[in-house]
């Protein structure tokens, strides 16, 4: 008697064990939105140099802080932090802003340079017409873009300023270039709008919590 009533008692034990256990799992799976207004998802490293890889897998996060702005290309599936390019690993992080240009969010030339063989990667052949968007703790600029150019490294002239609020993309050029590309890729996008940044960015901010 004694035996079927222990036995008894370890069932259930087994059975409420089992339903607590994948309770907790299925929590754990639930995706969780980071309040943050810079969150982003992982980025998609599948065309990145092996060099890219490497430097981002050591980039030292801790040092970074919090990025200036975040930078949007739906069409092409680009989003990256923007740091201070005076952040020696910006450009391994993200994109890196250039200093003495107008800021994230500011009016003027807003200058923002990034790898071609990584967070830039997509940018190759952008169309005219595409947008972009800088988000900043505060707001949202979103601009078009409308031209392209390819000038030598040395022609410093896409960093001056503009009469207009103008965002300036810069990378390096050729993108499939082996070694120092001999050249630097210009985007030129015109500023649309200026709104408040969207209380809700779930869906570019949400992140998995997996049970260990």
């Amino acid at each position: 008697m004694l035996a079927t009533k222990v036995a008894g008692l370890l069932l259930v034990y087994l059975l409420l064990f089992a339903s607590f256990s994948l309770r907790a799992d299925d929590l754990a799976l639930e995706p969780t939105p980071d309040p943050r207004w810079y969150a982003l998802p992982p980025p998609d490293k599948t065309d990145w140099s092996n060099k890219r890889l490497n430097k981002y897998a050591a980039v030292e996060w801790g040092k970074l802080g919090e990025p200036l702005a975040v930078i949007r290309v739906p069409d092409l599936a680009v989003a990256a932090p923007i740091y201070s390019d005076t952040h020696v690993e910006a450009l391994e992080a993200g994109a890196a802003w250039v200093t003495l240009t107008a800021a994230p969010g500011e009016a003027g030339n807003i200058a923002v340079a990034g790898h071609r063989d990584s967070f830039f990667r997509p940018l190759e052949d952008i169309p005219v017409g595409t947008q972009i968007s800088l988000t900043t703790a505060d707001q949202e600029q979103l601009f078009a873009v409308t031209s392209v150019e390819i000038v030598d490294p040395l022609d410093t002239s896409p960093l001056n300023p503009t009469e207009t609020t103008t965002l300036t993309l810069i990378t390096c050029h050729p993108f499939r270039y082996l070694g120092f590309a001999p050249n630097r890729y210009i985007i030129r996008a015109e500023l649309l709008e200026v709104s408040e940044t969207p209380v809700d960015l779930a869906e570019s901010t949400m992140r998995i919590t997996t049970a260990n």
